[in-house]
């Protein structure tokens, strides 16, 4: 905490700036006059902006310094002197609150005022500190005495009350971490092109999924992806280019779309007032919405009267047309699904989902080969199958072995992978302690899931590693789990709590390894990035000795997270080459008309 206030960088809150926050009902009050239409605009429109430079040239700060000249109040100095000094006025889940709220309560009615950018701001400031208000703070304000405090409450409790403390501010932390991960287009286009374009994993047969899981979309939805996907590419670089917000049905067909790709967008991806205004009614009666965004990345866009379609967030849509949310319409859409997010077994929906766990497994063995193939200090990558090849007892036995194994002299890094996102309810901060930490036994610690994998794994490699791959005697094991970008986060305080949990499957290498932890598989491609860059560079820390320090320092209070020590160290985070060639081949096939081979 002492670390954290030393970094100075927080949000903006009422208090910071001599405003008295405007309470909810207020603020419903003041939206009720305000028009709909150019409110979204205008809040939008700078969230589009801002958007954008948190995932290019990270010029989020002169955007909103942009946004304040536009402010004539007495305050608007001392705001400009905050985010002067680094601090944020927007902050992603208080903007998508504000977007929430004008969705709620502003006018449709002609006679309806355009907001002034007062009076957003000191809505959006209000948020916040409804947001970050806490019986210690109720401004919202930190403070070295504030917090001096709660440090002293935290050196109070025992061991089993900080557990209990630490377990309860993950619920919040996980989906505040899920909300704010910035999207990089280039990284989602060339992920979407290797997910759904190139043919499924040798181990996928079930003919009714065609060739690729570009086929399986089509066949669930009644589009081809690609007819989708173009008209994705369109807006995004519309948003990108321009800010523009608003896209009629005749302008895309006009880019290039077709009819059915439209048709199809406008049904799927927005929602007209009323029903908006119905679902996030529904919203609140599920809980607090301050972690509440999936109605909106569902929906991404407000349908209008005449079919034209207004964006809600540009990293919304970006991860609509791009994301892993096109999972979820093809997995619902083959036969065999079973509500609420089921399948029949040995139906086509559940080979569909099976398949899309064999195509991630791929795209971390891939970046797992590109890591060892660009570093100096990693000399073999061992495969699953060669694993359960040389243990095999006798014919027909297949054991217990974790996906990949790498070998870095003393250091032994083994790695399996889950396709697994988070319940809805924990990545929005609906669910309870408990609701948690049964999905984590679920995935990571009860029998036969991932810690059991890995211990087995472990014991067999301490056992004849030495002879069989080449490792040391007395090896250093670094257990990852790679986990997809909707999955559980890796931060301190998830990975405290994962040391935790695993020590009654683990318990028994305390000194002969390192903490088990996750990796996102953005987390990984930042690896493989940084190998590919700096792995040959003998004045650059190899890419396995940034997992080493990493793993080092989450033995330590308060940790580290894996994205710090990698800026600590070097002096970029770069794209992997794999990426970049598919986002580049995505870009020639979402072309119209495509060049010749594509």
């Amino acid at each position: 905490m002492m670390e954290l206030l030393g970094a100075q960088i927080f949000p903006v809150m009422c208090a910071d700036v001599g405003l008295v926050p405007m309470q909810a009902a207020d603020r419903q009050t003041l939206l009720a006059r305000l028009a709909l239409g150019p409110t979204l605009t205008l809040i939008v429109g700078r969230w589009t902006r801002f958007d954008v430079a948190a995932t290019t040239d990270w010029q989020t700060r002169r955007v909103q310094l942009e946004f304040i000249e536009g402010i004539d109040a007495d305050w608007a100095d001392a705001l400009r002197e905050r985010v002067t000094r680094g601090h944020v006025v927007f902050v992603p889940r208080s903007v998508a609150q504000l977007v929430r709220e004008v969705l709620e309560s502003a006018s449709t009615d002609a006679t309806a005022v355009a907001p002034e950018p007062s009076q957003l701001t000191h809505m959006l400031l209000s948020i916040n500190t409804e947001h970050n208000s806490t019986e210690l703070s109720p401004t919202g304000t930190v403070t070295r005495a504030i917090v001096e405090r709660m440090r002293d409450e935290v050196f109070g409790l025992d061991a089993e009350q900080t557990t209990a403390r630490l377990r309860e501010s993950l619920i919040t932390e996980i989906a505040s971490v899920l909300f704010d991960a910035p999207l990089k287009l280039e990284i989602l286009q060339g992920n979407s092109r290797d997910t759904w374009f190139r043919p499924w994993p040798a181990q996928v047969i079930r003919p009714e999924l065609g060739a690729t899981p570009a086929d399986a979309f089509a066949s669930a939805n009644g589009v081809p992806l690609v007819d989708v996907l173009k008209v994705g590419s369109y807006i995004v670089d519309q948003m990108r280019s321009c800010t523009q917000l608003r896209f009629g049905r005749s302008e895309l067909i006009d880019a290039g779309a077709t009819e059915s790709a439209v048709d199809y967008c406008i049904r799927e991806m927005s929602s007209p007032l009323g029903s908006f205004r119905s679902n996030l009614r529904r919203d609140r009666r599920r809980g607090p919405i301050e972690q509440q965004r999936y109605t909106m990345t569902r929906f991404p866009f407000l349908r209008m009267p005449d079919d034209s379609v207004v964006v809600l967030r540009y990293q919304w849509v970006v991860d609509r047309f791009f994301g892993s949310m096109l999972y979820w319409p093809t997995f619902v859409g083959l036969p065999g699904f079973q509500p609420p997010g089921t399948a029949d077994p040995g139906s086509v929906a559940e080979a569909f989902s099976d398949g899309m766990n064999h195509v991630f497994e791929r795209s971390v063995g891939e970046g797992l080969t590109n890591l060892v193939n660009n570093s100096r200090l990693a000399t073999r990558l061992v495969t699953e199958p060669e694993l359960q090849e040389t243990w095999a007892a006798r014919r027909g036995e297949t054991p217990s072995a974790c996906d990949w194994v790498v070998v870095v002299g003393k250091l032994c890094v083994v790695v399996d992978a889950t396709n697994h996102h988070l319940d809805a309810t924990l990545a929005q901060a609906l669910g309870t302690v408990d609701d948690y930490s049964a999905e984590i036994e679920a995935t990571f610690s009860n029998p036969n899931e991932k810690f059991d994998q890995l211990g087995k794994t472990m014991d067999r490699l301490a056992e004849s590693g030495f002879r069989e791959f080449g490792l040391a005697r007395n090896p250093v094991f670094a257990p990852l789990i790679v986990v997809p970008d909707g999955g559980l986060p890796n931060t301190p305080t998830t990975d405290l709590d994962l040391q935790l949990r695993s020590q009654p499957n683990l318990g028994r290498f305390n000194g002969q390894m390192y903490p088990p932890a996750v990796v996102t598989l953005s987390m990984l491609q930042l690896l493989e990035g940084v190998a590919e860059s700096f792995g040959r560079n003998p004045f650059y820390p190899d890419v396995f000795e940034v997992i080493n320090a990493w793993r080092r320092a989450s033995m330590m209070p308060p940790g580290t997270t894996l994205d710090k020590i990698v800026d600590s160290r070097l002096p970029a985070r770069p794209i992997p080459k794999r990426i970049l060639r598919a986002h580049t081949a995505m870009n020639a096939q979402l072309a119209s008309p495509p060049p010749d081979g594509i």
